[in-house]
């Protein structure tokens, strides 16, 4: 029996030399400088493309009032007002009564504005100082304050009444001689009943008790 062989594989070709590969689309040169589809008409612009529709608003009301004595004389009392930052301009009035005044139903801040010290404030004020004057002296009075401002606005009836304060001027009153006479004699035996001097005087106000005033020489 014949032996068994190994078999072999041979190509019925040989190539002729390596695979050269071809590109199959070779894209042209651009004929032409790159241009923008689209030119800008105007230059850019920064203002807005809609207008405000509103203005802002302040509340028109006069600004509560805190009150608290600050000084005292023989005629005057001066009152320190406190207030939240005003947002209209106006004025503050503030009037002093004889002790026990009843401030009345109507017309009552009427009476305060018609009597009353004044001090005018601006836009953003917190403070006011107002001075009463005229008054007389170991007197009590019943002082009320009111602020206007130039909305038409003014203090609340019940914020006028919370302003209250009583307070009592300085001692002592002033007595004036208005008539005294040209010379006195320092002898009194020099008098006869008829001669006597005579003192006129004047008290800057009314005393509370009777008073007696002895002038001496």
């Amino acid at each position: 029996a014949p032996s068994p062989r190994t078999p072999t594989v041979r190509p019925s070709k040989m190539p002729t030399g390596a695979p050269v590969p071809q590109p199959t689309y070779l894209p042209g040169a651009p004929t032409a400088e790159p241009n923008p589809s689209a030119v800008p008409t105007d230059s850019p612009s920064l203002s807005p493309s809609t207008t405000r529709t509103f203005t802002p608003t302040f509340d028109p009301a006069t600004p509560v009032l805190t009150v608290t004595l600050s000084d005292k004389t023989r005629s005057t009392i001066t009152l320190s007002v406190t207030y939240a930052a005003a947002y209209y301009a106006g004025t503050i009035y503030c009037a002093a009564f004889a002790a026990g005044y009843v401030p009345p139903t109507n017309g009552f801040r009427g009476q305060v504005i018609t009597s009353g010290a004044t001090d005018a404030f601006i836009v953003g004020d917190t403070a006011s100082t107002i001075t009463i004057s005229g008054l007389k002296s170991v007197v009590d009075y019943d002082t009320y304050c009111v602020a206007t401002n130039v909305a038409g606005s003014q203090s609340l009836r019940s914020d006028a009444i919370a302003t209250y304060l009583q307070t009592t001027t300085a001692c002592c009153k002033l007595l004036t001689f208005t008539k005294p006479p040209a010379f006195v004699y320092g002898d009194v035996t020099k008098y006869t009943p008829t001669t006597l001097p005579k003192f006129d005087f004047t008290l800057s106000s009314n005393p509370a008790a009777d008073v007696q005033i002895t002038p001496t020489v």
